[in-house]
Order: C-alpha cells, then structure tokens, then sequence
C-alpha cells in the first residue's frame, strides 16, 4: 500500500480515531421527560488529531422514543423527524466546538413505563473535509540537522 492508499484510511478512520462527541447542555422541562415535552441539547466535538477538520456537520439521529429538530432563525424547533444534519464548522487540531441548538421531542414512553434508561437519540460526524495544514505548517520548526559550517582562517593584520 503506498503512502497516498495509507492517508486515505488514516482519515477514513479519523472521526472514530480522534474525535470524541457528547451531549452537552441537556435541559429537562423538569425532574424527568414526559411524553410531548421537548428538550433543548447541544453537542461538543473534540478533535483530539493532528487534522484541521473543515465543515464538519453532525449527524443526529432519533430512536422509537424521540424525534429530533434543529432551531430556525428564531431560535424554535421546527420540523421534528427522525433525523437532522447539522450546519458546518470548523475544527482545528486539537480543538473543540459546540454545535447547537438541537431539540428533542419525546414521542413514547421508554420501558417498564418510562422507568427504562433508553437511547433517545445518536450522533455521529455525517461528513467533514480533512486539512492538512496543522501537520504541514505547525509542525515545520526550527531544524538543528542537517547542518553546515563554512570554515576558513583567517589571517592577522
């Protein structure tokens, strides 16, 4: 396999080898989630790699018990569904950014009437360009080899 074949799987396995994603900023209308009720979530991305990672969006998928949205300008959920994918960000090596506002809509109760942890909904990078330029540019520095000294004598006046 030859250099070009071993970058591109390096950044095909990327998101599952260097980033981290998790749900930040969960509010409950109140002690627990009832049916109907509608909760506002926002997701951090780590980017734990030597890859600037550019318009990355989220894929955030909703289970049997939830239905999930994306805010309009206005900042209200609209068109609740099984899934949405988030806008772009950028996200350079060894950085994170917040993606938000995400909405969930609990659609049913969760087993043993609602007394079951469940999956409500997942996230997972959808797509993101990889970018080169922290490895090319932040990691050229100064060089102590190779090195060369010019050697002469020099005569006395």
């Amino acid at each position: 396999m030859g250099m070009l074949d071993d970058l591109l799987a390096a950044i095909n396995t990327y998101p599952s080898d260097s980033v981290t994603v998790d749900v930040v900023d969960f509010e409950e209308p109140g002690a627990h989630i009832n049916v109907k009720e509608i909760c506002r979530f926002r997701v951090r991305v780590r980017n734990n790699g030597q890859l600037d990672m550019r318009n990355v969006r989220l894929h955030v998928e909703g289970s049997r018990f939830a239905s999930v949205s994306v805010t309009d300008f206005l900042g209200i959920p609209t068109n609740f569904g099984s899934s949405v994918i988030s806008g772009g960000r950028n996200i350079d090596a060894h950085a994170s950014a917040t993606f938000g506002d995400f909405h969930m809509r609990a659609d049913a109760a969760t087993g043993d009437g609602g007394t079951e942890d469940e999956d409500l909904f997942t996230i997972h990078v959808s797509s993101y360009d990889a970018n080169l330029e922290h490895i090319l540019r932040d990691h050229s520095h100064h060089a102590g080899n190779p090195e060369e000294a010019y050697h002469r004598h020099i005569h006395p006046e």
